[in-house]
């Protein structure tokens, strides 16, 4: 949750990089260019990407930080973070089941299902 879209993606991408391991030392930075067709595929490919770039690194990943974002056309652009640290749950993928993304008593809000 966040006053901000940015700030619930955040938050989403930290309460990400809790369940999948403990004590984080973030160690890579990376760019993030997400392009979508509405809110809910600018979540998913969002965490999604962090995902796969932290996998692809052999790392955990450790959460974003917004730099850009465009509601209206469904863009943003962040860095993202990988980090080691000691694991708790191997995620699969970030799913689109009992997606919930949008304003609830004034704040943005995001619901979101990993497999794991």
């Amino acid at each position: 949750e966040g006053e901000t879209l940015a700030e619930a993606i955040e938050e989403a991408a930290r309460a990400m990089a809790e369940v999948s391991a403990e004590d984080m030392e973030v160690v890579e930075e990376f760019d993030m260019d997400i392009s979508a067709q509405n809110l809910e595929e600018l979540v998913v490919s969002t965490l999604s990407n962090l995902l796969g770039e932290a996998e692809a690194r052999s790392l955990f990943p450790a959460g974003i930080k917004i730099l850009e974002i465009d509601e209206k056309n469904f863009r943003l652009k962040a860095k993202g973070y990988a980090g080691k640290g000691n694991p708790k749950a191997d995620i699969k993928a970030v799913t689109y089941h009992r997606l919930f993304v949008g304003k609830e008593d004034g704040k943005w809000k995001i619901r979101i299902l990993l497999d794991v």
